[in-house]
């Protein structure tokens, strides 16, 4: 309900998860979940290739693309960080969501005892924001830094 003028105000906080820490990783953790349901709807076929698989994936890529951008950006407008340029902070979300990928693909596939076709996407994924931040900038948020 709407706070009266004066009157006293209640907040509530969570400290369930709290820690000490980089909050860039809780930013870049939400990119790679993001990132994840995406690559989770990839259906791997036998003899087709990855560009294939990514074109075919039930979750449209640009429907993240969106996501992420609307995300990110709200971030850093709230936080009042660059994006890009000198202290930006995008290459650090992106090789933070690339970490995060990579831990998804172990966690399925130590609860699974396979490597399923999704935790394989998040490993081709996850490699690629880590060893490329920058490309992966432009591939995830649609244009160059």
């Amino acid at each position: 309900h709407p706070e009266v003028p004066g009157g006293p105000s209640l907040k509530l906080v969570d400290w369930e998860l709290a820690g000490w820490g980089e909050p860039l990783w809780d930013v870049g953790a939400m990119v790679g979940q993001l990132v994840f349901y995406w690559a989770v709807s990839i259906r791997p076929s036998p003899g087709e290739d990855f560009a294939t698989w990514v074109r075919n994936a039930a979750v449209p890529f640009t429907d993240v693309q969106r996501a992420l951008a609307t995300f990110v950006e709200g971030y850093a407008a709230e936080a009042g960080r660059p994006l890009d340029g000198p202290g930006g902070c995008r290459s650090r979300i992106v090789r933070f969501a690339g970490v995060f990928l990579m831990h998804r693909a172990l966690a399925t596939l130590e609860a699974m005892g396979v490597m399923s076709g999704g935790a394989y996407c998040c490993l081709l994924v996850g490699k690629t924001l880590l060893s490329s931040p920058e490309r992966s900038i432009e591939i995830l948020f649609g244009k160059a830094p």
